[in-house]
Order: structure tokens, then C-alpha cells, then sequence
């Protein structure tokens, strides 16, 4: 049986927030015209991206909390106590613990190139918004789980993680806003609006700060605090100008890619590029020529296709059964949810293209309708 890991379900409970949530800002911003909170397009994608990784977390999440379970099992032999899930004190310490981990793994995704490449999807959005949360990379949760078995073998068997990690998740989503602007004391210890702001922005007194989930003191402690004195320009400093969620996940990787065949780095270079800072560079090294965020007379990407508003209906219609197919993946066969998961994805990444205005994505999408229509009579008949 696929994955019926109880955080998928969790999420998909919290959709309906996210959703009414992500109505009001958007209605509270036109109502005060500050309409450069949202882009139609941009909203999309973000929702395409986050329904990705919930998609692909269907396939990935069971083996990673297996592996968890192995790893929190073999504390238990080697004489770790299995904390106690009934006092609160547990839960108390149990989060801190996962909040630390997560400011690390955090971190590193800003300082690795091959965690930059996932994380990055998260960053690329030009606008800040609470749609920007769920704005998710679809392989990162494959990294992220790696970094997280230290806490099976401090004791926290997997129930527990699993909860702990849902609550630091769901914990940052409110911090993605523009409409709150400062909390007082709560600045001081919370990770808050304004202090995530800074951490999205790419001003030079603002790239790679503020990495808390939930609580800022880690920032404060590690030395990577800011404070948020001018509004941030949002994106990522090598530009994505593209509405394709597919591509956003391999973005980074193919400007890596480039540079290593471009024959301005040494063998060595190239083979420990991906394990380098993402700023890094070797001298004299030509770099592939991108549009950067930080150039004065940088333009927000607007891209319009010609299929737009039924790109952005179908977008729609992909997110919602991609919501169905979580709610049934319980019932279905692993193969039947890969190739429910794979459709799904390819069905994005086309629709993405069609906001683009790609001359390749109608045709497409027309052969996505027969490919379908063919799947659908072979099984029926």
C-alpha cells in the first residue's frame, strides 16, 4: 500500500485554511490597493508547487518515516530511552529540539548548492504573501528527512516526530504576510513576519538571514539575525522568469550544470561545485548569463500567454484532484497513485508553460486529453 503517512492528512485538513487565508489577504490587499501583494500567475504556481510536494510526499514520506522508525529502534537497542509521550515537558523540549534541527537544515540549504537547488524553489517568488508558504520544492522533503534521523537517536519515537515536524511546518505559514507589520515583545523571541520578510529578501543586509521556523532566538544566538529596516525585493538573486513549476525544481541544478561544462572550472571544481556556497565562483570563471533581481532596473516577471485564464482554471482543477488523489491514496495501489502522481505533475508543468505562453504546451496538453482518454477506456474496458 503507498504512503498514508497521517502529516499528508494533516495538510490536508489545513488546505481549506490555507485557502480562505490566502482569500482574505488577497481581498484585504485590492480593498487598500495595495495590489503588488499578489500576481494571478505567481499564485498559481505557488499552489502548483506545494500540491507537488504533497503529491510526491505520497511516494516518499513512508520510506522515510521507516527509516526514521529503523533508525529511533536501533537507539532503543543501543540503550537511548524512548521519550515519554504523556508529560508535557517532553513536548515542550521535544519542540525546541525540532525547531534547532530545523534552523540547521535551514542553514545548510542556504550554504550547499545541492540543497540550495531544492530550497530555492521556495524563494523564487517575486511577490510575499501567505500563498508564497506553500510555495514548495518537490524534493527537498527527501533531503530534510535525512537531516531529522539525529532525533531518532535522541529517543523521539516517530508518532511524536511526526507531530513535533507538522507543528514546526504549520508553524511558519502565518509568518509569509506583508499585511502584519511589527509584534512588539513577541519580536524579540518569535520568528515573526518581519523577520521572515528579511529572510526572503535579496538586499545584500538581508541574504542569508533569519533562518528560524518558529523561534528567532537561534538566529540570534548563531549570529544570522536581522532586522527588517526597508522593504525587501523578493525573489532569488538569479532571476527564474518562468510560471513552470517543473523548471522551478531544476533551475538551479541546470545553472550548475552549465558552469560545470562551461569549461571555466577545473575538474575538481566542477566535481565539488554542488557541495560549494551558492555564491562561490573561481576565478576568472565566466558565468552564464542570467537576469539578476538585484539590477537596478530589474522588471517583475508578467509573462502572459495567450491560454492564460484557462491555464489558470486548469491549474485550479489540478490542485483539487490532487487533494482527492490524497484522500484515496489510502485505498489505491502504489502503482496506481505513481501514475495518478505522475499525471498529475506533468499536468502543472504544462499548464505552468501555458502562463508562459510556450508554443509547445497546447500540443501538450491536447495529448494529455487523448493519453488520458486512451488510460481511462483500456482499464474500463
Amino acid at each position: 500500500m503507498p504512503n498514508s503517512s497521517p502529516s499528508l492528512f494533516v495538510f490536508l485538513i489545513a488546505i481549506p485554511v490555507f485557502i480562505l487565508t490566502i482569500a482574505l489577504e488577497w481581498w484585504y490587499a485590492n480593498r487598500h490597493k495595495e495590489r503588488a501583494l499578489y500576481d494571478l500567475a505567481d499564485t498559481s504556481t505557488n499552489l502548483q508547487l506545494g500540491s507537488g510536494q504533497l503529491l510526491l510526499g505520497l511516494l516518499s514520506k513512508g520510506p522515510l518515516l521507516t527509516l526514521y522508525a529503523l533508525v529511533h529502534q536501533k537507539a532503543l537497542a543501543w540503550g537511548i530511552a524512548s521519550w515519554d509521550q504523556s508529560h508535557w515537558t517532553s513536548w515542550i523540549l521535544g519542540f525546541l529540539v525540532m525547531d534547532f534541527a530545523y534552523y540547521w537544515f535551514h542553514r545548510f540549504s542556504h550554504e550547499f548548492n545541492f540543497l540550495w537547488a531544492a530550497h530555492a524553489v521556495h524563494h523564487q517568488s517575486e511577490y510575499y504573501n501567505l500563498s508564497v508558504a506553500l510555495r514548495q520544492s518537490w524534493f527537498q522533503q527527501i533531503f530534510s528527512g535525512i537531516f531529522y534521523l539525529p532525533l531518532a537517536l535522541l529517543g523521539i519515537p516517530v508518532g511524536m516526530f511526526f507531530l513535533l515536524n507538522a507543528l514546526n511546518t504549520l508553524s511558519q505559514y502565518w509568518i509569509h504576510t506583508q499585511v502584519i507589520t511589527q509584534l512588539g515583545p513577541l519580536e524579540s523571541f518569535l520568528n515573526t513576519p518581519s523577520h521572515h520578510r528579511v529572510h526572503h529578501g535579496t538586499d545584500d543586509a538581508y541574504v542569508d538571514k533569519n533562518y528560524a521556523g518558529a523561534l528567532i532566538i537561534w538566529d540570534k544566538l548563531f549570529g544570522t539575525f536581522a532586522t527588517e529596516t526597508s522593504a525587501p525585493r523578493y525573489g532569488v538573486i538569479k532571476a527564474l522568469r518562468t510560471w513552470n513549476s517543473g523548471w522551478a525544481n531544476l533551475d538551479v541544478w541546470a545553472l550548475m550544470w552549465q558552469r560545470m561544462r562551461s569549461g571555466s572550472l577545473s575538474f575538481s571544481q566542477a566535481l565539488t561545485l554542488p557541495f560549494r556556497a551558492p555564491a562561490w565562483t573561481a576565478p576568472n570563471e565566466v558565468l552564464p548569463q542570467v537576469k539578476l533581481r538585484t539590477e537596478p532596473d530589474y522588471e517583475l516577471y508578467q509573462q502572459r500567454g495567450p491560454w492564460f485564464r484557462y491555464a489558470v482554471l486548469m491549474s485550479v482543477v489540478d490542485i483539487t484532484l490532487g487533494a482527492v488523489l490524497i484522500a484515496l491514496a489510502p485505498h489505491l495501489s502504489t502503482a496506481q497513485v505513481s501514475l495518478a502522481v505522475c499525471a498529475l505533475l506533468c499536468s502543472s508543468i504544462i499548464h505552468g508553460a501555458m502562463l508562459d505562453g510556450r508554443g509547445w504546451s497546447g500540443k501538450a496538453e491536447i495529448f494529455k486529453y487523448i493519453l488520458w482518454l486512451g488510460s481511462a477506456w483500456f482499464l474500463l474496458v
